[in-house]
């Protein structure tokens, strides 16, 4: 996860496998397998959300239900598979095979304007033919007001792309982002 600066960050985008070394993961993965065991989950999505403290995971939100930010199409791109219709076929009785580990990475980069009345965006068409770009969408057009980005609804657009890893996927998303440009003036 990456966020936006500020006293209450945003979420600014997220990566899909997180790039964190081995051990960290295998942390991770066996505190989740603890969480299950201890919510007595069997057949469910629970969403979980870690921070790392010195490489120790620690539990910041847990919930039954669909991660939120696109993660769920992050997954079925990295994994090839399809979340959702794997969940429903579990929920049907129904066998269900599962890629073992993702086939490629995917991400997403939320986009934020300065606040303001905005005057351009320009970009987003050019964003789109970026190799490695999935998506590219900007709410924002001339004319009206962009809110400060304080929490997902005000977010602007956003870019979402795949790469051999995690690492390639950020360069990509970092060059989509550049090259979308939104020209705010303070509004009046």
């Amino acid at each position: 996860k990456e966020l936006f600066g500020g006293a209450r960050p945003v979420e600014r985008g997220h990566l899909v496998p997180s790039p964190v070394p081995s051990a960290t993961r295998a942390r991770l993965v066996d505190a989740v397998a603890r969480l299950v065991a201890r919510c007595g989950v069997s057949t469910a999505v629970l969403h979980s959300e870690w921070i790392l403290v010195d490489g120790e995971p620690h539990l910041v939100e847990c919930g039954a239900r669909l991660p939120g930010d696109g993660i769920t199409t992050l997954i079925d791109l990295a994994y090839g598979t399809s979340f959702v219709g794997a969940f429903l076929a579990l929920l049907a009785g129904e066998e269900v095979a599962l890629p073992a580990g993702p086939s490629r990475a995917a991400g997403v980069r939320f986009l934020s304007a300065p606040p303001g009345v905005v005057d351009d965006v320009a970009g987003v068409d050019a964003a789109r033919t970026l190799p490695g770009v999935e998506e590219a969408t900007c709410a924002l057009e001339p004319g009206v007001s962009a809110a400060a980005t304080v929490d997902s609804n005000t977010r602007h657009g956003h870019v979402l792309a795949t790469g051999d890893d995690s690492d390639q996927v950020r360069r990509t998303l970092d060059r989509a982002e550049r090259t979308i440009r939104i020209v705010t003036r303070p509004s009046t």
